[in-house]
Order: C-alpha cells, then sequence, then structure tokens
C-alpha cells in the first residue's frame, strides 16, 4: 500500500487532495482484501470435504502402497505405475498446501505493509479506518480442510510423516 506523505509547506487544499487520494487507496485496499477474504470462504465452503477426504486418504494410500511396493511378488511395471500415482496423488495435495500456506503468511505480511504506511500523518478518519482494518488483520486468512485442517506446507509434511508411521506399524505386524 503506498500513502502519499503530506508534507507540511502544502497549502490546505493540496493537504486535502493527498488526504482524499489516500482514502480512496485504503478503500481499494479493504475492497480488494474483502474479496479474498470471500473467495477464499466460498473455496473452503465448497471443497472443505474434498481436501478433507485427500488429506486421509493421502495417508492410507500412501502407506498401503508403500507395503504393496516392498512385497516379495511386485514387478516392476506395477511398482513404476505406484509411484506414478503417489507422485500423482501427492503433487495434487501438494498444490493445496503450497497455495493455503502463501495465503496465510501473504495475509500475515498484509498487517505489517499497513502498519508501515504513513499513517501517523493522516487524519482521523483514515487513521480509525485504519485500525479496524489492521484489527481484522490480526486473524491471518487460512484455508482448511473440512474447516478443521489447515492446508499448509507443515501439513503436507505431517502427511508423509504420518503415513511413514503407519507403514512402520503395519510392515512390523507383517
Amino acid at each position: 500500500m503506498k500513502v502519499l506523505p503530506i508534507k507540511y509547506g502544502l497549502e490546505e487544499v493540496e493537504r486535502h487532495q493527498i488526504r482524499s487520494e489516500n482514502h480512496k487507496i485504503l478503500a481499494e485496499c479493504i475492497t480488494q482484501y474483502q474479496n479474498v477474504v470471500d473467495f477464499t470462504e466460498m473455496v473452503e465452503d465448497t471443497y472443505h470435504w474434498c481436501l478433507l477426504l485427500q488429506l486421509i486418504g493421502d495417508v492410507g494410500l500412501t502407506c498401503m502402497c508403500a507395503v504393496r511396493i516392498l512385497s516379495k511378488d511386485a514387478e516392476t511395471a506395477l511398482i513404476i505405475s505406484i509411484f506414478n500415482y503417489l507422485f500423482t496423488m501427492h503433487s495434487q495435495l501438494f498444490i493445496c498446501c503450497w497455495c493455503g500456506h502463501e495465503l496465510t503468511a501473504r495475509s500475515e505480511d498484509l498487517h505489517t505493509v499497513m502498519y508501515n504506511c504513513m499513517w501517523y500523518e493522516q487524519d482521523i478518519k483514515f487513521k480509525r479506518n485504519l485500525v479496524f482494518v489492521l484489527m481484522r488483520l490480526g486473524r491471518p486468512l487460512v484455508l482448511r480442510a473440512g474447516h478443521y485442517f489447515s492446508m499448509s506446507r507443515q501439513t503436507f509434511v505431517a502427511v508423509w510423516r504420518m503415513s511413514y508411521s503407519y507403514f512402520a506399524v503395519l510392515n512390523q505386524a507383517k
């Protein structure tokens, strides 16, 4: 957000124009952020069950595929097709987790960017609006699977770890 500074040598008409322009910039930022919030809610409401099933299924299928690969009767063609399947499945999950992580990281950065504007040179109306925006930005946007699990790179790594843990238990029981 680029807020124009108000220099003290300016006449009142010029100051008013700059303040008016700054209000427009802040209003555009608020509108754009609200559009992102609405879009995130729409995506989450639409795909939260699919994302949850993808997370759960990814753990189970990765574990079962690993058990199948290590079985004695696994053929080379079967192993290649299983790796191809796992790569595709994990790629889909990684894209969702990466986008969720970027959404959260960018929304956290936005708080700092908004605070670093030259708010102290602005009028009371601008400062009040900025305070409300900063209060809302205190809660970062998070894309969730099943309205519970956050989609992030940490979630992607947790899926791999959990898959390995279940695989180790199944391999020991074998």
